[in-house]
């Protein structure tokens, strides 16, 4: 997947405004770029960082949505509606650090294929999962093994070597930038 430097830009600029728009409607313009470029549809994920800590991370693992529309709802949904915290305020805004991750279609991987850094995992085990992005265990210091047992952890599955037999791994990269 590749994006311009404009396209980085103006994704990052809609996110921004999306935020915006949810204190002063009237005045924020959504319609501002060419959205033909922008038009794939691509799952993507909008990660809020304050002072280096995360504030916010939601995304869609595939979408049949363009892109640029995926990355409207995201920032809003990683903004005012990720669980782990509170709405983000209007007084924080000039605080929040905006990134995105466009993520490539997922395949199946095996544990010696997984590259950290480069991959990012989702782990189903029955009717559990859980996701992280390939920048995880490079923000954690994680190795391999580390990566697999808090993947499992997240997803609520003990970790085993019978589980990590019976679950299904799907590895995919990101495009990510930020502000």
């Amino acid at each position: 997947m590749k994006l311009s430097e404009q396209n980085k830009q103006d994704l990052l600029e809609l996110a921004r405004l999306s935020l915006i728009s949810e204190f002063y409607p009237d005045d924020t313009n959504l319609d501002f770029f060419d959205k033909k470029h922008l038009g794939i549809k691509q799952g993507a994920f909008v990660t809020l960082h304050k002072n280096n800590q995360l504030r916010g991370c939601i995304g869609k693992m595939t979408s049949d949505l363009p892109l640029y529309v995926t990355i409207e709802a995201m920032a809003k949904e990683a903004a005012f509606h990720d669980p782990r915290f509170s709405p983000v305020r209007e007084d924080e805004l000039p605080e929040i650090e905006i990134e995105i991750s466009v993520l490539s279609p997922f395949e199946k991987i095996s544990y010696d294929a997984i590259e950290i850094g480069k991959h990012g995992l989702m782990l189903k085990h029955g009717y559990k999962s859980g996701v992280f992005l390939p920048q995880v265990p490079l923000e954690q210091k994680w190795n391999k093994e580390e990566y697999i047992i808090n993947l499992f952890q997240k997803a609520d599955v003990p970790y085993s070597d019978t589980n990590l037999k019976e679950a299904k791994l799907f590895g995919f990269t990101a495009l990510v930038f930020g502000e």
